[in-house]
This record gives structure tokens, C-alpha cells and sequence, in this order.
């Protein structure tokens, strides 16, 4: 048993020794002699029997028999083989992925604000002309001297937003028979009992209930707007009620019906 298989050993190196010198004379496209030798030595491996029976002896004549030609395209499919492979492993990579990411929740994009509408301006044109009689009684005055009057008196509404918004909230007011602003009726209410007061003494009341700067800031619009609605003169920083107010004279009614 020993014999035959040393015998079969040297055949076998003596077979790829004859199968290396036939390839050193050849010259494959992309495949080098030891590439085909690998190859060689294993189809001979492959051709040993399995399980201790009896190996197949490689002869000379069965190495010249050996279809080169075949061998390479062989050696090309399986280098195809494992190409196709690599490149069907990437594409179910990339397949995972995007299936990963359809099932994560999407990001819902924020809604952008939507701009601020405008504040509406009162439409005074459309209120009673009455109620722009500054000082004196409106019941004795014709139509047309009303309107002129009332012309003349939204002429005069005051160019800072913030007391304007109070001109027009102060003649709606009358018109409908509400009180007007908080902070109009506050000031209103500390004039028409004091009946002269300082810019400091509607601030200091301002005070107890709002900050130092709304304080402050609410008092320079109150003198303002008391003296464009002829409710009280001006005189610096002090203002003095006016006894021919029609406004003030409406409001202490507004105030009697709310109480």
C-alpha cells in the first residue's frame, strides 16, 4: 500500500513538472503561468478518489489531453461567478437601505407661520357724525355742519400709531355707547375727578397696576389724546379738564349706564 502510493506521488509531481514546462511556452490573455498551474494542480487534486479507494493514475498522455482553451474559460467563469456574486451582495445591500429608510417615520417639514394679518382700521367715515361734536351741543347743529365737522376732526387724527389707535377706538366707543381702552377710561376717570393732573400722576397710577415703562409710555399717549379730543387743555405736562367737553360729557354718561 505504502509503494503504490509513493509510486502514485511521484507520477503526480512528475505530471505537473511536465504540465509546467508545456505552460511556460504559452501565453494566455490575463492569465499567468502560475495562476494555470494552481488551477491545474487542482483538478488533478479533484480527480483523486475520495473515501480510500483506489486514486486514478495521471499519465503523460492524459496531461496532453488537458483542453487548455476549456481550462481558461473556466477560470473566467468562476471569476464572473464570484464578480456577479460581489455585485449582488452590493445591490441587496442598497436594497436593505432603502427599505430601512421607507420604514422610518418621515420628518413632517414644519408648516410655515402664517404671516400676521394687518390690524383693520375703524372705518370712521362710517360712524355718527355726532360723535365728533368736540365741544358744544350736536342736537343744534344742521347736517351739513356735522359733516363738515366730522371731516375736520378725522383730519386731525394724531400720526403716532399708537395714539391713533386710540383716537379711533375712543370715537367707536361713543358711537356704540361702550367704555373705551382701559387705560382711556383710568386717566378718564382721575381728570374728571381731580380736574387738573400731571403727566406724573397719571403715570404713578399707571404704576400700581403695569410696568415703569408702559407707566410712562401709556401717560405721554393719554395727554396727547386727551388734548386732540378737546377732553382737557394742555399745558406742558399738565392737563386741566375742559367744562365744553362733549366727549367728556358722553363718557360720564357711558360710565352712569355701566355702573
Amino acid at each position: 500500500m505504502t509503494k503504490n502510493m509513493t509510486a502514485l506521488a511521484g507520477s503526480t509531481v512528475a505530471a505537473l513538472a511536465y504540465l509546467d514546462d508545456i505552460l511556460d511556452d504559452l501565453e494566455l490573455d490575463g492569465l499567468g503561468g502560475e495562476e494555470i498551474s494552481d488551477e491545474v494542480e487542482e483538478v488533478v487534486e479533484a480527480s483523486a478518489v475520495v473515501e480510500d479507494e483506489p486514486a486514478a493514475v495521471v499519465t503523460d498522455e492524459d496531461l496532453e489531453n488537458v483542453d487548455l482553451d476549456e481550462l481558461e474559460m473556466s477560470i473566467d467563469r468562476e471569476e464572473g461567478y464570484a464578480s456577479q456574486e460581489s455585485e449582488m451582495s452590493v445591490a441587496e445591500n442598497a436594497a436593505q437601505t432603502a427599505a430601512a429608510a421607507k420604514t422610518q417615520p418621515a420628518t413632517t417639514p414644519r408648516a410655515p407661520r402664517a404671516p400676521s394679518a394687518p390690524r383693520t382700521p375703524r372705518d370712521m367715515a362710517s360712524l355718527d357724525a355726532k360723535v365728533f361734536v368736540l365741544e358744544g351741543d350736536a342736537s343744534t347743529m344742521e347736517a351739513d355742519a356735522l359733516e363738515k365737522n366730522k371731516a375736520t376732526v378725522m383730519a386731525a387724527l394724531p400720526s403716532q400709531k399708537k395714539i391713533a389707535e386710540k383716537f379711533e377706538n375712543l370715537f367707536a366707543a361713543l358711537n356704540a355707547g361702550k367704555q373705551p381702552s382701559v387705560y382711556v377710561t383710568a386717566a378718564f376717570k382721575l381728570l374728571d375727578e381731580k380736574k387738573t393732573i400731571t403727566g406724573t400722576d397719571i403715570t404713578t397710577m399707571y404704576k400700581a397696576t403695569y410696568k415703569q415703562g408702559t407707566a410712562q409710555s401709556q401717560s405721554g399717549q393719554i395727554m396727547t389724546l386727551f388734548e386732540a379730543a378737546k377732553i382737557a387743555t394742555r399745558q406742558k405736562n399738565t392737563l386741566v379738564l375742559n367744562d365744553n367737553s362733549a366727549v367728556a360729557e358722553r363718557l360720564r354718561e357711558i360710565f352712569a349706564n355701566a355702573a
